[in-house]
């Protein structure tokens, strides 16, 4: 996203702002939001806990039935149309043949934003499917996002953008197909997560669209699946928000820029876990998490105008950096102190828009010529294993070396 689009996001935010009395009117109270929070925490904990079970269930069963065993976590994080990178990293993935480093077929897939789009066919982990979200990136339709009049701000509009083309193509890339297989993966344990940013609660929530899929009927779960890629990818001013349940939902990135998927944190503080008792001696339980980051990590030097709007814009851009580098470094330290244990092997690797490469500036949201550049620079990165790094950028220090 350019810092053009930014500031055209931001002011369109004060535009907002200034004529909100013109934005249609919410029928929920603050004492109505505030009556239900002890049911969303409620119903939000149910959903992370039958996930940790799913997982524990699963990791069981990998650790029993397969001799070279290991749990495999693919974490996506956000960046609109960067998500390209992403999407050919994973297609070229498929060629390493060093089983140590070879693509996987993932226990737990967990997506935020444009990560969250890809989240489902990294889920399915055909190569039909891989080669279905590379084509979604490498041929954005003209179109897919068109900017909005001055006009439609004054009269109410909640998004700079209209992005009907774009939700159309995300519905209609969640087949009825990829909806089954995703609830035939759920119900052997695996988890595809993703996460929204609830503006009336300001917190993060995350959702298991596997457990979605295995519990709704097809045409159900295909809906409320779509409902919620919407609502991760939903670029707060950008993109219109998504209601559900009555509270408005918006990109997940305004709350987090990864989520891990690693929400049972006992296994840090209980030494003798009940969960871990099927673990043998001199025989540790293999967890690996793989990142794929689609941005870069550190934002490239640039002045910055001594104006509203310019300073608005870095400041909130370097925040989603520090949040990315942030997490990455948080899942590297759990990585370290959970490996203190005997029963664990934990291995956390992560990859990136490298630095150096140039990154071309365009007004178009989804330029197609930057998508494809990226995916190819993907597929290349993704075939080599040598691009997968292991140490983590300090986030307050980021541009010394590590």
């Amino acid at each position: 996203m350019t810092k053009k689009m930014l500031q055209k996001m931001l002011i369109a935010s004060l535009i907002g702002y200034l004529v909100a009395c013109a934005n249609p009117v919410r029928t929920l109270t603050k004492q109505q939001l505030i009556e239900d929070k002890a049911a969303f925490a409620q119903e939000y904990e149910d959903d992370l806990n039958v996930m940790a079970k799913k997982s524990q269930v699963r990791l069981a069963t990998e650790y029993h039935h397969q001799a070279q065993q290991s749990y495999d976590i693919l974490v996506l994080s956000g960046g609109g149309a960067y998500g390209a990178f992403g999407a050919g990293f994973l297609k070229g993935w498929g060629n390493v043949s060093d089983s140590e480093l070879a693509r996987p077929d993932f226990d737990s897939v967990s997506g935020i934003s444009t990560g969250a789009l890809i989240a489902p066919f990294a889920f399915v982990g055909t190569e039909e499917s891989y080669e279905q979200i590379v084509n979604l990136y490498r041929n954005p339709d003209k179109g897919m996002v068109v900017p909005r009049s001055i006009i439609s701000f004054l009269t109410g509009s909640q998004a700079y953008y209209d992005a009907r083309v774009l939700h159309k193509r995300i519905n209609e890339s969640i087949t009825p197909s990829l909806v089954n297989t995703i609830s035939e993966k759920g119900s052997k344990n695996s988890t595809l997560i993703v996460g929204a940013t609830n503006l009336d609660y300001g917190v993060m929530r995350v959702w298991d669209l596997s457990e979605i899929a295995k519990t709704q009927d097809s045409q159900n779960a295909r809906k409320d699946i779509t409902q919620k890629l919407i609502a991760s990818s939903a670029i707060p001013s950008a993109f219109p928000p998504v209601t559900i349940d009555g509270h408005l939902y918006v990109d997940g990135g305004a709350s987090m820029q990864v989520v891990s998927g690693i929400d049972d944190r006992s296994w840090l503080y209980e030494e003798n876990s009940t969960s871990m008792e099927f673990v043998e001696a001199n025989r540790p339980l293999r967890l690996r998490i793989w990142i794929i980051v689609n941005n870069k990590l550190v934002l490239d030097p640039d002045v910055v105008r001594n104006a509203w709007s310019s300073i608005a814009t870095r400041s909130l851009v370097s925040l989603m950096r520090g949040s990315t580098l942030q997490t990455i470094q948080d899942i590297e330290t759990f990585s370290h102190m959970i490996n203190k244990r005997s029963d664990f092997d934990v291995e956390m690797r992560f990859v990136s828009i490298p630095q150096h490469f140039e990154i071309r500036t365009s007004d178009d949201l989804f330029d197609s010529q930057t998508m494809q550049e990226l995916v190819e620079l993907g597929e290349k990165m993704g075939a080599d294993p040598k691009s997968w790094k292991s140490r983590a950028l300090r986030p307050g220090a980021s541009i010394l070396k590590n």
